[in-house]
């Protein structure tokens, strides 16, 4: 599905960075150059916002894996009773 761009951004550049983004945009093969600084800058975006979710997701297991460390619930029944089979089976020694 492809949207209707009607959204506008402008911005202020130095020529040697003009000439830089035209070259870039001829060698990658693009129509034009704000294609290129478009597609370029998108594709930024998604790579930080990925990166910073991924930051959030890994900081969150963290947590809750410290919190699972620190619980001290100890062993359950089930827990218990699997420790005195095996002990009992003489696959211990």
């Amino acid at each position: 599905m492809q949207s209707t761009k009607t959204a506008r951004l402008e911005t202020r550049i130095t020529e040697e960075q003009k000439e830089l983004f035209a070259q870039a945009a001829a060698i990658a093969g693009y129509k034009s150059v704000n294609e290129f600084i478009v597609t370029s800058a998108q594709a930024h975006a998604m790579n930080l916002i990925r990166d910073y979710e991924v930051m959030q997701l890994s900081r969150k297991g963290s947590v809750a894996f410290i919190e699972a460390l620190l619980d001290d619930a100890g062993p359950n029944d089930t827990i218990r009773k699997a420790a005195n089979k095996y002990m009992e089976s003489g696959w211990s020694q």
